[in-house]
């Protein structure tokens, strides 16, 4: 379609193993991450508190998601959850409130967290 962007991954790890039962959810958001209804592309229609989710099986996953180009607002992120579904635990840490696919598509195995980065120690002369 070309209203959308196709995301996908192959080695999606829980401690090290793959995620063998999950769900991904992409919720759309503002930049602020509240949750927004978008009209997808050119008469795609109203997309209530957008939400689309795609089946992991062991690791694997593909999903279309509306370009945010395209949108209307237009530059919408999501917000991204997974949940193991044999033990219905959330399983993706923080760093994914806001993340926006890119135009060409996007292995989301390899998207880092939008975390603030760690302090950095700066050593001075002993005191």
């Amino acid at each position: 379609m070309a209203d959308t962007i196709t995301v996908s991954a192959t080695k999606m790890n829980v401690k090290g193993k793959l995620l063998v039962n999950g769900l991904i959810r992409f919720q759309s958001v503002t930049s602020s991450g509240d949750e927004i209804s978008v009209v997808i592309g050119d008469g795609g229609g109203l997309e209530l508190l957008g939400s689309f989710s795609a089946f992991i099986s062991n690791g694997v996953f593909t999903i279309n998601l509306p370009d945010t180009t395209k949108t209307n607002p237009s530059n919408i992120g999501f917000k991204v959850t997974v949940k193991n579904l044999d033990t219905s635990e959330m399983v993706l840490g923080p760093g994914y409130e806001c993340y926006q696919p890119s135009v060409s598509g996007t292995t989301f195995d390899l998207v880092p967290p939008n975390v603030p980065r760690s302090l950095t120690v700066q050593y001075g002369p002993p005191g």
